[in-house]
């Protein structure tokens, strides 16, 4: 699938199939969200290849939700930021294997409500 993209002077065609796309979620007590953000995520007509998600120390029911949904869960400290959450999900994410991949990757920022 070929996206038409533009600049403020030339116009090309990107093939987007060549992006690998990761998925970052971070989520703190977002139980009533989470549902609709993950229906969301599964119903991409551009695959999403990977979906990591940090919890922030939720009480509610949101890391049950996520890993129900088989995406990876990692649980950070209930005090942490926006900022630190990414970071932990960049820290733990698998490294691509082929270059290309890696040159390739799209992160996609997503706060659970």
């Amino acid at each position: 699938m070929a996206t038409h993209l533009s600049s403020s002077s030339t116009t090309q065609d990107v093939d987007v199939s060549r992006f690998f796309v990761t998925a970052i979620i971070v989520s703190h007590n977002g139980a009533a969200w989470l549902p609709e953000v993950i229906s969301s995520l599964s119903s991409q007509t551009r695959r999403i290849n990977r979906i990591i998600a940090v919890d922030t120390g939720s009480t509610d029911a949101s890391p049950k939700l996520l890993r129900a949904a088989g995406i990876t869960y990692i649980a950070a400290e209930p005090d942490i930021g926006y900022g630190d959450a990414i970071e932990i999900a960049l820290e733990h994410s698998p490294k691509l294997r082929d270059p290309a991949d890696a040159a390739n990757e799209c992160i996609w920022l997503i706060h659970d409500d």
